[in-house]
């Protein structure tokens, strides 16, 4: 509950819930962040459905507005974890507060979630010149298994200049509206969709100038 705040040149290790959780703060820039090993141990008897609340790597949300994000690498490449996503922007906000919106990342890595961005709830976010990987191997959670989830978001999440690669699915698009530009996508799996598929996948999402690579298996 902070206005006004800078979060710089942090490096954060095997935190058991979230690495950093930004949460009703207005007007901030977190700049040149490392975040390892950031996820619930397996074996401290964490449930999959108390991963789905506290397995992350960065979260910003509860109404958080006007955030920028830039040089981050998120990590979890250890199979005693299991995280939820190594980003996540949530608009879930308390009554009267706004949703989380206007919010920037830019130059992020993120590697060994079990989605390594996922926007849900929330206003307008840019994401811009990152990269993410979804690995099944180094996933433990294996709830959504993708490289990037759009979740009944309010308004536009825009990808541009990012790469994903997947060995599993691509993206979730429940309620999406998403935009990539200049993107480039690798899935390498021969079998799984290039979306979650079921009644529940619906929205918008739009492709220019993309590249998107499909092993096999359906769209």
């Amino acid at each position: 509950n902070i206005t006004n705040f800078s979060i710089e040149n942090v490096y954060v290790e095997k935190a058991q819930r979230q690495g950093i959780n930004v949460s009703n703060c207005q007007n901030g820039c977190i700049n040149q962040i490392t975040l390892k090993d950031c996820s619930p141990l397996s074996d401290k008897g964490f449930t999959s459905s108390q991963l789905e609340s506290w397995g992350d790597g960065l979260i910003v949300w509860y109404g958080s507005t006007n955030v920028s994000i830039d040089n981050i690498r998120v990590e979890s490449g250890n199979n005693s974890r299991g995280g939820r996503c190594g980003i996540c922007i949530d608009g879930y906000a308390p009554s009267g507060k706004p949703d989380s919106r206007n919010i920037s990342v830019n130059n992020a890595y993120v590697y060994g979630y079990d989605r390594p961005i996922h926007t849900e709830l929330c206003g307008i976010v840019t994401v811009t010149n990152s990269v993410f990987e979804y690995n099944s191997g180094s996933d433990t959670h294996h709830f959504l298994q993708c490289g990037v989830v759009v979740w009944n978001v309010l308004e536009t999440t825009t990808f541009i200049n990012c790469t994903f690669r997947t060995d599993m699915r691509f993206m979730k698009n429940s309620g999406a509206k998403a935009k990539f530009i200049k993107c480039n996508v690798y899935k390498t799996s021969s079998t799984e969709p290039m979306f979650i598929t079921g009644t529940e996948q619906t929205g918008i999402v739009n492709f220019d100038d993309c590249l998107l690579s499909h092993a096999g298996g359906e769209w």
